[in-house]
């Protein structure tokens, strides 16, 4: 190394020429992060990323040492470190509150994504694998309840009758807390307000969930219906591969599921009814009856898909197919519905 001063050119140059020769020099590095140029942290952020158990150790003990270059290499270890170092800066910032936002970063950053499977029956997955422990009803209706409101927010009163409407208002907030302190844990055994990832988000006011850690198979349902065209084929498709089964049958009664439900059911099947009409009316047949096929899949009650069905099988000459379905169509209307079918040729 060169004179103090000159230190950040120093790094530039070699980083240049083989980067690899910072890492050897990490623990003199990390105790000079302070005294560097942007572009020469730049470099350091690079190499350390790429041998990240060469500068760990290095860091920490910068960060330890308390000197003017530990908040930067802090900053640093919150980019590449891996969940120990998550740990570490989480007890260090116990006693050296300027560490806190670098501990919280490197939390959000590792934790693993939340997924509700709540279509059908609800699943909650943790990192791609199904969490094992059996959620209490309240706190899984907590959260389902939250995944389903816009930005997967409410107010604390909106909760309270949602969930508890039969209990007085201390009562019910008393047990929105304790719902709210088991369903952070659910994700954070180990949770500690103001250093943990924040899956679940209350501050006395507002109960949301991070939408950067938290998704389900509805949310993505609409996500997928905004982002296609209201008779695009191809925006079917993926929809209805997304639609499995009308939405958390596991609180079937409750009325803020209830209504959440039938939205989005009649959402996809008028997609799926607009993208059957325009495949038939563009000559994609093939793809305007697989889209009502996976339509009644879902549900087989859909009179105007399974009407509409008859009618691409008659217009394409399948007329064989046409009246197998129209005879289903007819013992829906008649043994389901409790309507008079019209006739075929009506049809």
């Amino acid at each position: 190394m060169s004179r103090p001063g000159l230190i950040h050119e120093d790094v530039l140059r070699v980083g240049f020429d083989d980067g690899s020769c910072l890492s050897t020099l990490a623990d003199e590095l990390a105790s000079n992060l302070h005294r560097m140029s942007e572009e020469a942290r730049f470099r350091i952020e690079a190499e350390a990323i790429i041998v990240p158990s060469r500068w760990c150790e290095a860091l920490r003990r910068s960060i330890d040492g308390g000197g003017p270059s530990s908040i930067e290499s802090a900053r640093l270890l919150s980019v590449m470190g891996s969940t120990g170092d998550a740990e570490y800066l989480r007890t260090a910032s116990a006693g050296r509150k300027a560490l806190r936002p670098f501990a919280v970063a490197l939390t959000r950053k590792l934790a693993p994504p939340v997924y509700i499977e709540d279509l059908g029956q609800v699943r909650v997955l943790l990192g791609g694998s199904q969490l094992t422990r059996v959620l209490r009803r309240k706190v899984l209706g907590l959260l389902c309840f939250l995944s389903s409101r816009q930005g997967m927010a409410c107010t604390r009163d909106e909760a309270l009758e949602a969930l508890w409407p039969e209990l007085g208002p201390d009562t019910a907030a008393n047990s929105l807390h304790q719902t709210i302190y088991y369903l952070r844990r659910v994700f954070e055994p180990a949770y500690r307000e103001g250093l943990s990832a924040g899956y679940v988000l209350f501050d006395g006011e507002v109960v949301s969930l991070n939408a950067d850690l938290v998704d389900s198979a509805s949310r993505e349902c609409w996500k997928t219906m905004a982002r296609y065209g209201a008779d695009s084929q191809e925006g079917a498709f993926f929809l209805l591969q997304l639609y499995r089964g009308r939405y958390a049958l596991d609180f079937t009664y409750e009325d803020w599921a209830s209504s959440y439900r039938e939205n989005l059911h009649a959402a996809v099947l008028a997609r799926g009814e607009a993208a059957m009409y325009a495949g038939s009316q563009l000559g994609r047949v093939e793809e305007a009856i697989w889209v009502a096929h996976a339509v009644l899949a879902i549900d087989p009650s859909a009179d105007a898909i399974e009407r509409g069905l008859v009618r691409i099988y008659k217009s394409s000459g399948r007329h064989a197919a046409a009246a197998e379905q129209y005879a289903h169509y007819a013992s829906v209307l008649r043994d389901e519905l409790g309507a008079e079918p019209p006739t075929y040729d009506e049809v």
